[in-house]
């Protein structure tokens, strides 16, 4: 919905209730009660999460132990889907991004690269490049000698709705609540 030309985010009551008359009418609806919608919406988000049209980026900063170097990416960012970027500082925001010169962005190396380093492991220093092993492993390169903040960016999955968070605003872009209706309605 609109309000003066201004598309607003729908709340997770609106998407499900956008969902529901979807489904069709009044009397086929008490079929599908409002767990199992709530069930096809976070579903057909999840499913449409995978696509570049509908991806939720997340920038999250995250702090490695001193001499550690490396972070498990499903503790900080459970719901990630791809790791897209990672920057020295703690830049959450465009904003702070802009005006915060102190960051900078850590290049990646694969991991066969990084074992073609000379004691690769003992290095320490100020982090400027990154690896990543499989999916969840994060690694920098060379190593912290102190605690040091990162911000990842990310692509991820939205958060699941339950019946106490229908009152939060829906994480994709207002353009596609319709479309999330549709495939919540053709599960």
């Amino acid at each position: 919905h609109s309000q003066h030309g201004v598309k607003v985010q729908m709340t997770g009551f609106e998407l499900i209730e956008l969902t529901s008359q979807k489904l069709g009418d009044v009397n086929s609806r008490a079929y599908y009660t409002q767990d199992i919608v709530i069930r096809f919406v976070n579903f057909a988000q999840a499913l449409l999460s995978t696509l570049p049209q509908f991806t939720i980026r997340a920038r999250t900063a995250v702090t490695i132990t001193g001499l550690s170097g490396f972070v498990d990416l499903r503790t900080v960012i459970p719901r990630h889907l791809a790791l897209t970027r990672v920057i020295l500082g703690n830049v959450v925001t465009q904003q702070e991004s802009l005006a915060y010169g102190v960051t900078r962005r850590l290049h990646r190396i694969t991991l066969d690269a990084l074992a073609a380093r000379r004691n690769w492991i003992v290095a320490l220093g100020v982090p400027r490049l990154y690896c990543v092993h499989g999916t969840t492993l994060l690694g920098v390169y060379p190593r912290p000698t102190a605690d040091t903040v990162l911000t990842l960016v990310t692509r991820t999955l939205p958060a699941p709705y339950t019946t106490e968070t229908m009152h939060l605003e829906c994480e994709h872009q207002s353009s596609t609540h319709s479309q999330i209706a549709d495939v919540s309605t053709g599960l």
